[in-house]
């Protein structure tokens, strides 16, 4: 198994016991997710655990996470996807002995992994239809993906951290994707005023206000996981950020709590 694979379960587990790297604050457009992830600094993640149950997913290469990290990678990086996935042969799968050597061998062979022929062509289909989409292509038009944040909390020398989808630093404003089974107006709505919807807005705005001093706008992009994968836009309102900055202060209370 390697140390860094977006199939490998025991990835986050590996990552923890690596010592931690020391960034400075600032903003890192370029920053890989692994550094990104072994860098020192408390994300909203780990903040807001305390607030809810913590959900868990079911592992493999056929979970709904993957498939969201794949489909995240594919519409925002699809350079960076291209160069780490490839399309397994039509019917290949990894039922059989020899089906799985077979596998291994395809992946050893391109230094890349391989995604089953029928999820491959869903996630296509996926971002043709985000590519067309035109309130997509206008946000989407400028800017930098998977910018990495790293600020100080304010008068102490605790690290913060956060990874915005999307940043648009000259129309001041970031972007959010979300994977949805359902993006009618009620759904959507119901995802925004999520605990963990807001409080995940809230953290990056202010690492991104530490960082720069400006307030930049927040929008969501809300894309149906299935066909016909419909998309819905969303701008958080003052009142959402508002709600937002509650659950972060009521996360830090809990979160101050438990370290105590």
């Amino acid at each position: 198994m390697c140390s860094f694979c977006f199939r490998c379960s025991s990835f986050y587990l590996i990552a923890s016991a690596i010592s931690m790297h020391r960034q400075q604050p600032g903003i890192y457009p370029d920053m890989d997710f692994e550094t990104y992830q072994q860098s020192e600094g408390l994300n909203q993640t780990t903040l807001k655990k305390g607030l809810s149950p913590q959900q868990f997913f079911p592992s493999g290469p056929e979970s709904p996470l993957v498939f969201g990290i794949e489909a995240h990678m594919l519409l925002l990086e699809p350079d960076v996807f291209h160069q780490t996935f490839q399309r397994a042969p039509e019917g290949l799968n990894r039922r059989s002995d020899a089906s799985k050597n077979r596998w291994n061998r395809l992946e050893q062979e391109q230094g890349k992994q391989l995604i089953k022929s029928n999820r491959w062509d869903g996630l296509m289909r996926l971002q043709k239809a985000y590519a067309v989409h035109p309130g997509v292509r206008q946000f989407m038009a400028e800017g930098m993906p998977e910018v990495s944040l790293f600020w100080k909390l304010p008068e102490t020398s605790l690290m913060l951290k956060g990874r915005p989808d999307w940043m648009n630093p000259q129309q001041k404003y970031l972007v959010d994707l979300k994977l949805a089974s359902r993006v009618d107006a009620e759904s959507v709505r119901k995802a925004v005023t999520s605990r963990s919807c807001l409080l995940q807005a809230v953290w990056y705005l202010s690492g991104i206000k530490a960082l720069t001093g400006e307030v930049f706008a927040y929008h969501l992009i809300f894309i149906q996981k299935h066909p016909p994968h419909l998309i819905s836009l969303y701008q958080l309102t003052d009142s959402d950020i508002q709600q937002g900055e509650q659950d972060v202060a009521e996360a830090w209370n809990v979160f101050r709590s438990k370290s105590e």
